[in-house]
């Protein structure tokens, strides 16, 4: 592919084009990647610059630049300079060029919202498989790129370079139909370019993600762009309208597209504990049938999928006491979590959660007041990153509420676990929150080894 021919593609972006017209063998955002005759997209992140990077990305044969950078100089080197703000659509648009358009033949089903995203993706595509459809999958917990193959999941929805190459796998492996979990940050940096969506849904919306998008209309305003933006012109909407911001969404789609909207009342059953999960398993149903699954062949999935892994998954304790693994990280979720469990709990309901560092701290003590209707609670790190854990606790400290008895602090998670299992009673039930199916722990930039549900199984 020649220098020229990226030009048109990025036309909605760029500022200028200098140097000689190169043929490119390929294309990558990360320097260590470069090889002789490939194109370097240098745009400034959210953690780090990547124009800082342009003299390696250089001394590896790098045949040209991308840049979002107004001061970058690359003298005797092509030069395409992208409108400041631009450079994570442009870095997708190129990205989505080289792989050749995958997405574009295939099905894509979009799912959006602050919770239920991941079990509502497992579901729908456990339905799309019962109905003979080649499906895969690219979420919180897996990319399963079909014919069996499964990829541990980097995020929720990858980067564009290696988004495409999932979708380039899928292609290969006769995927006709991607479930896809849209994050905020990734609908906000356009990372699937220009693929459109047959269909698309909308779980729910609550306080997440505010480090990365500062206010709660921003945050919202990046997931209505799955709707308004990346939806096909005959496409169909699954919203949420129990949910407010989901019911003014609807109000906003009507007519646009078509709308099928859902609340409580389900019209199928699901083996998953909790009202979330019927709204999860409705909103699944809903965009099966949208596809043209038949409604038996839903009912029967829905009422036996046991759902996501670390999404409430039980795990029955030598003592006689249930813990159940789950990814609940902000208020809303602690809340339905322990909502869901109540009504069966036989003994005391107990908690032990942490909040992660480097995030929005002002829903830490939202998070222990939700936590303070259990019978006990083991207040714990999550993921602390680059913060003092024994900060972040005292953060989640002041939404506990004054004269609550049954509060315990252990700043080692493995030791909380521990601790808390042995502290239960036979019957008592224990929720682990916070982490789910992570295998890491997040300390000062090292993903360490650990799994809450490894940690249960070793005791």
């Amino acid at each position: 592919m020649f220098l020229s021919e990226l030009q048109s593609v990025l036309a909605p972006y760029l500022i200028s084009a200098t140097g000689a017209d190169v043929e490119l063998v390929s294309a990558t955002a990360d320097s260590r990647e470069v090889q002789p005759g490939w194109l370097f997209c240098a745009i400034k992140g959210a953690v780090t610059d990547g124009n800082r990077f342009v003299p390696n990305a250089l001394a590896a044969g790098a045949a040209a630049i991308l840049t979002d950078s107004a001061e970058l100089v690359c003298d005797g080197v092509p030069v395409l300079r992208v409108r400041p703000g631009t450079g994570y659509q442009s870095v997708a648009r190129v990205a989505e060029t080289f792989a050749g358009y995958p997405a574009k033949q295939m099905r894509l089903v979009g799912i959006t919202g602050t919770c239920g995203k991941t079990t509502t993706a497992f579901l729908t595509r456990e339905i799309l498989k019962a109905a003979g459809e080649p499906t895969g999958m690219i979420g919180t917990v897996v990319y399963d790129v079909g014919n069996g193959e499964e990829i541990p999941a980097d995020r929720t929805t990858p980067t564009p370079f290696l988004l495409q190459e999932l979708f380039s796998k899928m292609l290969k492996n006769g995927v006709k139909t991607v479930v896809m979990e849209c994050s905020s940050a990734a609908l906000d940096q356009e990372r699937t370019g220009t693929a459109k969506f047959a269909s698309t849904a909308f779980t729910n919306f609550s306080r997440d993600h505010l480090d990365y998008h500062s206010t709660m209309e921003a945050y919202l305003q990046a997931k209505k762009r799955l709707f308004f933006e990346c939806l096909a012109p005959n496409g169909t909407a699954v919203i949420n309208t129990d949910d407010p911001a989901g019911k003014g969404l609807a109000q906003e789609l009507t007519g646009k597209c078509t709308l099928l909207p859902f609340g409580a009342k389900g019209p199928w059953k699901t083996a998953l504990p909790g009202a979330f999960n019927r709204y999860n398993a409705t909103c699944a149903g809903l965009l099966a049938q949208s596809m043209g699954v038949p409604d038996d062949v839903i009912a029967q999935v829905l009422a036996t999928t046991a759902g996501a892994p670390g999404r409430l998954q039980r795990y029955n304790c030598k003592n006689g006491a249930v813990a159940f693994v789950d990814y609940a990280h902000t208020p809303e979720e602690i809340t339905c979590a322990l909502d869901a469990l109540r009504p069966e709990c036989p003994g005391r309901l107990g908690i032990l959660f942490g909040c992660g560092g480097d995030r929005d701290r002002g829903k830490r003590p939202m998070m222990a007041k939700a936590a303070s209707v259990a019978d006990f609670v083991w207040l714990t790190s999550d993921n602390p990153r680059t913060e003092d854990p024994m900060a972040i606790i005292q953060d989640a400290l002041a939404g506990i509420p004054q004269g609550y008895a049954n509060l315990k602090v252990e700043a080692d998670r493995a030791s909380a676990i521990r601790s808390a299992v042995v502290a239960c009673r036979p019957g008592d039930w224990l929720l682990i929150a916070g982490k789910g199916h992570e295998d890491y722990q997040e300390i000062n930039h090292v993903k360490h080894p650990f799994s809450d549900w490894e940690q249960l199984q070793s005791l």
